[in-house]
């Protein structure tokens, strides 16, 4: 019983996650500007999550300035989504992707269908609460590096992907990916 209400109290819910998430992505776009390449991948997921808060209608708790902290979110994403392609302007050489360093096709393979299963479960988990427009960001978000190598490859003069330093950011996309089969849980698992 003691520990049952221990954990309701100081549970870490996938809300404070998600926020966390989207303040270190501002955080790392602002250091760009230092000179410091952050992958685009990370930026791009963190500027989704920043734009999921903007417009969310679930907050944690009221807020008496609730125009403000949209303010404060929409310049989150803004500053996210601005230093894009950043780390590739700076280094052309390396590698950068969502998943682990494979050593192999089968457990690259293997990989990429736990990924798809649990992108799988967040999509049901929004279809079971198509309100849920953080779970919605945190899906771009989880989604968003695919497009921005494709994009990132393709541009004239760039050619390849981000430095070697990209691998740190798998971390936070890991991080979010569970936060968002936990969000996804709570939604399935409503009455």
């Amino acid at each position: 019983m003691v520990t049952t209400l221990w954990a309701r109290r100081h549970v870490t819910r996938p809300i404070r996650i998600f926020g966390a998430l989207a303040a270190a992505g501002a955080l790392a776009a602002a250091l760009t500007f230092a000179g410091l390449p952050v992958p685009s991948g990370f930026l791009a997921m963190n500027a989704w999550i920043a734009l999921a808060f903007a417009f969310n209608r679930r907050p944690i708790g009221r807020s008496t300035r609730p125009m403000l902290w949209r303010g404060l979110w929409l310049t989150f994403a803004a500053l996210s989504a601005s230093r894009i392609g950043s780390a590739a302007r700076l280094a052309n050489a390396g590698s950068g992707g969502i998943g682990a360093v494979s050593v192999g096709l089968a457990e690259g393979i293997v990989e990429s269908l736990l990924i798809l299963i649990a992108l799988v479960y967040v999509a049901r988990g929004i279809a079971a609460d198509p309100g849920d427009r953080l779970l919605i960001g945190a899906l771009a978000g989880l989604l968003s590096p695919i497009p921005v190598a494709v994009v990132l490859v393709t541009l004239p003069g760039v050619g390849t992907l981000e430095p070697e330093a990209s691998a740190w950011w798998l971390y936070p996309y890991w991080l979010l990916l569970g936060a968002a089969l936990a969000r996804a849980n709570g939604n399935l698992r409503r009455p």
